[in-house]
């Protein structure tokens, strides 16, 4: 299983532990030998809980990395693990992922927004997704007093928004 062997960080040191979707410690993420359009069998480490940055040359593979290796590697071990997808034979372009967790991928390019607020999560629709969790969970501890609808979390909406 990829990920077996990782070691526990201390938290003392100032490090947040990453687990894998099988209950794993991960403290990063490895690419192993990536290999789709430009990128030529190569190895890649990113850090857990970091912003990580891919640069390059034009045509350097910065994109395929990030959407065709990363982006669809998580996305279809999401599909794969809810049960929407079964297991893929064609060659995905990669070796093998470890530590990799669900993704989510915005796209490239000037977006002209009606709504200059939009941020990743409204772009993806998962605002909303979290929104309704956390008016559910609201509603569920808070019993004496009125319940929350999803609009109270949303900072586009009138509910959601603070006044000052």
């Amino acid at each position: 299983m990829p990920g077996r062997g990782v070691s526990r960080q201390s938290k003392s040191r100032g490090i947040i532990e990453c687990w894998s979707l099988f209950g794993v410690l991960m403290n990063s993420i490895v690419v192993h030998q990536a290999r789709r359009h430009n990128l030529k069998s190569i190895d890649v480490f990113f850090p857990c809980n970091a912003l990580s940055v891919v640069t390059g040359v034009s045509g350097s593979g910065k994109s395929s990395l990030a959407f065709d290796v990363l982006f669809q590697a998580g996305r279809q071990a999401y599909l794969q693990a809810i049960g929407l997808l079964g297991e893929l034979s064609e060659d995905q372009g990669y070796e093998r992922i470890d530590g990799l967790r669900p993704t989510i991928a915005v796209k490239q390019g000037i977006t002209r927004q009606s709504n200059p607020r939009s941020v990743v999560g409204t772009r993806t629709g998962s605002l909303s997704l979290l929104a309704a969790l956390f008016a559910d969970h609201h509603n569920q501890l808070d019993l004496g007093n009125p319940p929350k609808r999803s609009s109270h979390f949303l900072f586009n909406s009138p509910q959601g928004m603070c006044l000052q």
